[in-house]
């Protein structure tokens, strides 16, 4: 019943539940699960990694210098992302350091360990507002992140962003639409149980975005941010320097 009524939810506008993996007495077991399911729901649905390959990567590529480059990954959760990030930076022979935030204590110490053989990924507890501040990188991303926000501290982060970043922003999220819910569903019912990939993701589209909604945000900033969808259901907010 839950499950239908997400289905059958007005889409009109953003929802402002909330996930049950963000939530400090959410079920510890199920949010592994989760955190390990991700790996898996961005290869296959995110579209985040052809992302990277033509914006960032591309733009590491076109500077020939034998630099190091900094990259913060904010809301970096399994830190699946940042792995094929550092693994495909090392086929194209650029050497990278990346940094990964999440304010949850219990998520960081996930992603730590999955990312314990990566010498150039640092995992931090930390609020993305801070890092992005602190850290100096050349390029900041995001997957799955801006939906967790509320409308009116979008576009002051976004702006952030890439004032801080020597090169741009490169941000990633879910479209809402009523085929992306109905899509999700089957496929999580298919194959992610026993954990909050499901309900969750179902919520996660109803707080996704329209290219509409990114317009907005985009009208409230100072930045020459591009707006596209990525196949499949996902939409992205991206500007380089």
């Amino acid at each position: 019943m839950q499950t239908l009524r997400h289905l059958l939810s007005d889409l009109s506008s953003r929802s402002t539940l909330k996930e049950n993996m963000d939530s400090s007495d959410s079920d510890n077991h199920k949010l592994m699960l989760t955190l390990s399911q991700f790996k898996w729901i961005n290869r296959y649905m995110s579209g985040m990694h052809g992302l990277l390959q033509k914006t960032i990567i591309a733009d590491m590529k076109s500077q020939n210098e034998k630099r190091e480059f900094r990259i913060l990954d904010i809301g970096c959760g399994g830190c699946d992302i940042p792995i094929w990030l550092a693994l495909t930076c090392k086929k194209h022979n650029l050497h990278t350091t990346l940094f990964c935030v999440d304010h949850d204590p219990r998520v960081v110490k996930y992603a730590q360990s999955v990312c314990s053989l990566f010498s150039n990924i640092s995992v931090l507890e930390k609020p993305a507002y801070h890092a992005i501040s602190e850290l100096h990188p050349d390029y900041i991303i995001s997957n799955h992140f801006l939906h967790h926000l509320e409308d009116e501290v979008i576009a002051s982060l976004l702006q952030d962003a890439y004032n801080h970043s020597t090169r741009g922003i490169v941000m990633n999220d879910i479209s809402r639409s009523r085929s992306s819910l109905w899509i999700f569903c089957i496929v999580s019912l298919l194959f992610f149980h026993k954990s909050y990939s499901c309900i969750d993701g179902l919520i996660s589209i109803r707080k996704g975005f329209t290219r509409n909604d990114l317009l907005n945000v985009a009208d409230k900033t100072r930045i020459p941010l591009k707006i596209e969808l990525v196949r499949p259901g996902h939409i992205c907010a991206y500007a380089l320097k």
